[in-house]
């Protein structure tokens, strides 16, 4: 009789009460450590985030354009009298604005605040490529979003309601996109739209002064050079509307006309021109 033996492993698998197999949750337990790993460290990025982003607010708060010769008082004297006098100037700042300067030009002005952000930004965040932080890329669409329309997008920041500077046309964009957009990034992108426009002002107020300044000078210049050729002619102006009397002497001189002369002003006969008319008078 040949005896058979049966084996029996030991790595089978372990059955619960009503019959069915267990698995195994090693691997398993170790995937939800790692997960709640990148979990934590995705909290910690975003609290960091949030801070650099309250942080530029701060600074951004702070921040403000300067005027060539001026202190920020006297820049801010120099806003405020374009916002009480807005209907005064908004047609000069339209023309300005959408006629005069080019796309070049423009850009410029939307550049001298973008400039200052990027560097308030690269400061704050402590980097020196903030293209890729999502606090740029922000702030990127709003300066496009400025630029568009050849200058039409800042100037339509403006209106003529009393909140002068609380205009949502550019928040449109933000409404439209699937990103969630904080409170914080939204009140950053806000003064940034409110730095443009007071850019914008004084960028068309330093040049107004400028142009008046330049017109004055030309004027006084060519009053001097008017004097001056006057004066080597041997008389000098002494008004702007009125000639000397020595001027009118060269200009009109006494035998340049003839006046009327009365009956005593006419010469008696001498005696030589008396006598040859009485001579010719007796032969007659």
């Amino acid at each position: 009789m040949r005896l058979v033996y049966l084996s029996i492993s030991s790595h089978t698998r372990p059955i619960s009460g009503d019959g069915s197999f267990l698995i195994h949750t090693r691997h398993r337990r170790h995937n939800d450590v790692r997960l709640d790993d990148d979990q934590a460290m995705a909290l910690v990025i975003r609290g960091r985030d949030e801070e650099n982003t309250q942080r530029t607010l701060a600074a951004l708060e702070r921040t403000r354009i300067k005027y060539p010769g001026k202190n920020d008082d006297e820049a801010q004297d120099v806003l405020d009298h374009i916002i009480k006098n807005w209907k005064t100037h908004k047609p000069k700042i339209a023309s300005y604005w959408l006629v005069k300067l080019d796309s070049v030009k423009r850009k410029k002005v939307i550049d001298i605040v973008r400039g200052n952000v990027e560097a308030i930004v690269a400061r704050v965040w402590r980097c020196r490529n903030v293209e890729h932080l999502r606090l740029t890329r922000l702030f990127n669409r709003v300066f496009n979003r400025m630029h568009n329309g050849r200058g039409q997008g800042l100037w339509n920041c403006f209106t003529t309601s009393t909140e002068f500077f609380n205009s949502d046309s550019w928040e449109t964009n933000f409404s439209k996109s699937t990103d969630a957009v904080s409170d914080a990034e939204l009140q950053c992108c806000r003064r940034i739209v409110r730095l443009s426009k007071d850019c914008l002002l004084i960028v068309f107020h330093f040049a107004n002064e400028a142009k008046s300044f330049a017109e004055d000078r030309e004027r006084s210049e060519n009053i001097a050079t008017f004097r001056a050729s006057v004066g080597s002619r041997g008389y000098s102006m002494t008004s702007q509307h009125e000639l000397p009397k020595r001027t009118c002497a060269k200009i009109f001189p006494p035998h340049s006309f003839t006046r009327p002369r009365s009956a005593a002003s006419i010469p008696r006969p001498t005696w030589d021109q008396r006598w040859r008319t009485e001579a010719l008078t007796s032969q007659q």
